[in-house]
């Protein structure tokens, strides 16, 4: 890991990232940006080898980047560093691209150890996040017997607006997508969490990848 990218906008857990991925990897330069719109720039010049990447940034998502950098990078390896553990924000991580997911609450030992499994071909993925991931794909079969039943009532254009969001897109940028107002798609988000009887993105997340739409 030549050189390494570290996306997060509070200084203290950019100091500590920095020793971190320092100890983890030696890595010849390490870049550090405190919003996307600077991470976005810098990735149309180079591509790091590795970058940590929090998802709440002043300016947008974390989400953004990673899609951007695995647009950007047939080899690209993101790694989604931050505080949330729920599904909201990990299971669009995944669909968005991430290669591994770190809790920051972790010590510095343990977080140094997942990065330097990596180097071995192991992802980097934290004990409660494995847990997580274990107890999902164990209901996975069972939502996607139901879902199968409900997601033959959705139309085309729900189906497009169910794919777009489970990527961890908003209303405001699926409506850029598909060349439709915030309003219409809140209108057909709304539509799917009836027809689909879901509450979350999480749960229209989970029921967009067992039926392959992301």
């Amino acid at each position: 890991m030549k050189h390494i990218v570290i996306l997060e906008d509070h200084s203290d857990a950019q100091q500590w990232l920095r020793a971190v991925a320092e100890q983890a990897l030696q890595p010849d330069s390490i870049a550090i940006y405190g919003t996307l719109s600077q991470a976005l720039a810098a990735l149309e010049h180079s591509q790091p080898d590795l970058a940590l990447v929090d998802l709440n940034l002043p300016d947008g998502s974390g989400l953004e980047y990673i899609s951007a950098y695995q647009q950007a990078s047939n080899t690209a390896y993101s790694v989604v560093t931050t505080i949330y553990d729920d599904d909201l924000h990990l299971f669009p991580a995944l669909a968005a691209g991430a290669k591994g997911y770190l809790l920051k609450e972790q010590s510095k030992s343990k977080l140094v150890a997942a990065l330097q499994g990596i180097l071995e071909g192991e992802p980097a993925i934290s004990p409660q996040i494995s847990l997580r991931m274990i107890s999902h794909f164990r209901e996975l079969e069972r939502k996607k017997n139901l879902g199968s039943e409900l997601i033959k009532q959705l139309t085309p254009r729900e189906i497009e607006v169910l794919s777009l969001i489970s990527k961890g897109h908003t209303a405001n940028e699926c409506g850029k997508i598909l060349t439709l107002s915030k309003y219409t798609v809140s209108g057909y988000i709304k539509s799917i969490y009836e027809k689909l009887e879901i509450n979350s993105r999480a749960e229209a997340t989970t029921i967009a990848l067992s039926h392959g739409l992301i």
